[in-house]
């Protein structure tokens, strides 16, 4: 296998420092490849077992290695990035310097998305809610979790990509993966055909536009080695060298990930069907196909900002759809499809994402890794409980430490929230533009509906009270142990720790100060909306839970939904404006009270002295008139006084 020059070379001689970065290397890929081969050869009968315990094996070693290899890179990445090439597979035609190479690639990028995959895929299979035996269909049952496992091989695969036919050979094959995996559950389920053209249609496009971006970088930048493309210093120079080009392939690399972020309308698929959706297709939508999306945007972060008119074009879109999804996520009823409601949330948070990268200021990357990190960890286990409760019900035993798993998970939401405050502040101070500022301020209100959404969806599991529908028990270990990762890794995100070396992208809670100092009000009306939505979705949660088992009267319906509505108008508007006329009148009698006081005590002695000085002649006589008028209107206002 011919070696080429990579950048930057092993550190040190031959040893076990080069040893352990080529295992590690090698183990990125490979070892999720192996889970997909030993699940496929147990979904097809070859091999004798629980489909369940290969995958949920080869996920947990692909999470052991990411973590190793975080905490093991992390003090030698800096600039600088790591590639190991693993297979060359074929050559395009006419083009034998152009070879299929699959590789695997190392930087603080590609590590942050590993883990946060891998941790997600983990939780995903310890939390998911057994196959309901109402189905008598197996192929669901049989093939689904080999095809989620494929999206997830082919995730690892864009993630870790060294060059751009890789990313787009795995690309592809996530489309095939979750085209499967979706065509499998909608069958079982009696989908509509429109929600199969619906997701292929989008699949499609996002597989065009990724086609036609590949096209435009190998005929633009021909002067540039095309297998190491995807490392950071190579887009950076590709930024430079060629601006011509940009503006297309800026504008083609965001709409092939549109469709993966979920963005709308590509997320009304979520709400185009009656029935529930079931756990594994959920979990593709919302992790595997959300973490390649944002990792595009991301990783081409260099060629997409380095165009002013498509960072314009992700804020006002990315804002905009926020708005939207966030409206379609808080008009659906609190009780009922509470998994549809959370995957309006997650492209809520896509919106603020693409949002957040299209402002574009240097140094705020960190901040919006951090931000991915936390909200889709929280999302995927929401999620899982979400279609737990729909599929199998939740047992009244567990419901206590449910509700205090999801309370810290709700609390770290809200800490992540903190990262979108860098792009927020830096591109506020930089921009003169009405419009930009705009929606900068509109990202403020999307956020705090962002947190009520989360605290809905609490209230409406705290207030349940239905017992498990089958004999399967809950899995609270599972849940308190995914709890605790999450928290643990919040900590090393937020919290800068003296003995723990700084994991990338670093503690959050060292850029609040500056940030503060900087901009003041930004930070401050964001912390109050965040507060004020937790504490008006308190104010406006249900307090009972009717347990009748038979339907009452229409007429019976109608007074109690014009009830709720007005018990909800008065605690959310008319309670508040009360209390902001009541602060105004105690304000004013305040301020009346101190200018009568003023007026009384230091105004008749001003005027003695006016009157002294109009005696030695040092004042004209039209001041006297003055005086006189005025005399005569404190007059009125002792009266008044007394």
């Amino acid at each position: 296998m011919p070696q080429r020059k990579r950048s930057p070379p092993w550190k040190g001689g031959p040893g076990l420092v080069d040893r352990t970065i080529t295992l590690l290397l090698q183990l990125g890929l490979v070892v999720p490849f192996v889970t997909v081969l030993m699940s496929a050869l147990v979904a097809c009968r070859v091999l004798k077992g629980n489909p369940r315990w290969p995958a949920l094996l080869g996920v947990s070693v692909t999470t052991l290695v990411a973590v190793v290899s975080t905490g093991y890179f992390s003090p030698l990445l800096g600039e600088q990035s790591y590639s190991f090439p693993l297979v060359r597979w074929l050559t395009l035609p006419g083009e034998t310097s152009l070879p299929l190479e699959i590789g695997v690639l190392y930087d603080s990028l590609s590590l942050t998305f590993y883990t946060l995959v891998s941790a997600g895929m983990l939780c995903v299979l310890l939390l998911s809610p057994p196959d309901s035996a109402e189905f008598a269909d197996t192929v669901a049952p049989r093939y689904g979790g080999l095809l989620l496992l494929m999206g997830f091989c082919a995730t690892t695969g864009i993630i870790l990509a060294t060059n751009f036919l890789q990313l787009f050979f795995c690309w592809c094959l996530l489309s095939m993966s979750l085209n499967l995996l979706h065509e499998v559950h909608l069958r079982t389920t009696l989908a509509p055909e429109t929600a199969r053209r619906h997701w292929w249609g989008w699949n499609a496009l996002g597989d065009g536009m990724l086609l036609l971006g590949l096209f435009l970088v190998q005929t633009n930048f021909t002067s540039l080695d095309f297998l190491t493309m995807l490392q950071p210093a190579a887009l950076t120079q590709v930024a430079e060298t060629n601006r011509t080009a940009l503006p297309g392939i800026s504008v083609l690399l965001f709409f092939a990930a549109l469709p993966r972020l979920s963005l709308f309308p590509a997320s009304a698929l979520l709400v185009s069907l009656e029935e529930h959706w079931s756990a594994r297709s959920l979990a593709g939508i919302n992790l595997l196909a959300m973490t390649a999306g944002l990792f595009l945007l991301l990783r081409c972060a260099p060629l997409i900002q380095a165009v002013p008119a498509t960072r314009t074009l992700m804020v006002q879109l990315g804002t905009l759809s926020a708005l939207l999804t966030l409206f379609s996520a808080l008009s659906l009823p609190r009780d009922t499809h509470p998994d549809r409601s959370l995957s309006w949330l997650t492209a809520t948070l896509a919106g603020l994402v693409v949002a957040s990268v299209g402002l574009g200021q240097v140094g705020t990357l960190s901040g919006t890794l951090a931000l991915v990190i936390l909200e889709l960890l929280v999302l995927v286990i929401l999620i899982l409980l979400a279609a737990w409760r729909e599929q199998n019900g939740i047992p009244t035993a567990a419901l206590a430490s449910i509700k205090l798993c999801l309370m810290l998970l709700i609390l770290l939401a809200v800490c992540g929230l903190v990262g979108l405050l860098p792009a927020l502040i830096l591109a506020r101070a930089a921009t003169d533009d009405l419009r930009v500022s705009f929606f900068i301020w509109l990202t403020v209100p999307v956020a705090a509906g962002y947190v009520a959404g989360l605290m809905r969806f609490y209230f409406s599991l705290a207030d349940s009270h239905s017992s498990s529908k089958t004999g399967f028990s809950f899995p609270v270990l599972a849940l308190w142990s995914a709890t605790l990762g999450v928290s643990l890794l919040a900590s090393l995100l937020l919290i800068p720790f003296p003995v723990v070396p700084s994991l990338w992208p670093g503690p959050l809670l060292e850029m609040l100060p500056p940030l503060f100092e900087h901009d003041w009000l930004m930070c401050s009306l964001f912390g109050l909306a965040l507060l004020v939505a937790m504490i008006l979705t308190w104010m406006t949660a249900g307090r009972s839970h009717s347990t009748a088992t038979t339907e009452p009267p229409a007429l019976l319906q109608l007074g109690r939904s014009h009830y709720y509505l007005m018990s909800l108008l008065d605690r959310a508007l008319i309670q508040p404006l009360e209390l902001l006329a009541r602060t105004l009148s105690l304000i004013e009698e305040w301020i009346v009270s101190r200018l009568s006081r003023f007026s009384l005590e230091r105004l008749p002695r001003a005027w003695g002295d006016l009157l002294l000085h109009m005696q030695n002649g040092q004042i004209a006589f039209p001041t006297l008139i003055l005086v006189m008028t005025l005399s005569v209107l404190i007059l009125v206002l002792m009266v008044l006084q007394i």
